[in-house]
């Protein structure tokens, strides 16, 4: 006959070993859990930055459109009114939210060129929007 305290013995150790295995496992689909977990994160991630990308560039491109559209509507016009600075300040906001800090205040300051020279004078500078473009080529990382 067996002592029963070998038997207990016996059992302990067969339940401690289920007892470990589970723990290696369980950790080792922690760490195969967490991994998957950063390769989302990391398509997300990117994934974000080309949406960013893709709507920063949308906005600069239809800031530079808009604005030329609307100064040869506006020089082309009998009498300058708002109604030519509406679109071009509704792309100034795009470039605002989507674009650099730098581009804004240069989308600002060519919004202000194009107010100063329908209101108050009539001629608008050649060289209005070079330095937004620079920016705008700096910010999208487009070679010169």
């Amino acid at each position: 006959m067996t002592p029963a305290w070998l038997t207990i013995l016996v059992a302990l150790l067969g339940l401690s070993g289920v007892l470990v295995t589970q723990l290696v496992a369980n950790r080792r689909e922690d760490l195969r859990w967490r991994r998957e977990r950063e390769r989302e994160q990391q398509i997300w991630s990117r994934e974000d930055a080309v949406r960013s990308y893709e709507r920063r560039t949308a906005a600069y491109l239809e800031f530079i459109d808009v604005y030329q559209q609307q100064w040869t509507a506006a020089s082309a016009a009998d009498g300058a009114t708002h109604d030519h600075l509406v679109p071009v300040a509704t792309r100034l906001t795009e470039v605002e939210l989507f674009g650099t800090r730098e581009a804004a205040e240069l989308a600002e300051t060519a919004l202000h060129t194009f107010h100063t020279a329908l209101f108050r004078n009539g001629a608008m500078p050649d060289d209005v929007l070079d330095a937004f473009t620079k920016q705008v080529r700096k910010d999208l990382s487009v070679p010169d």
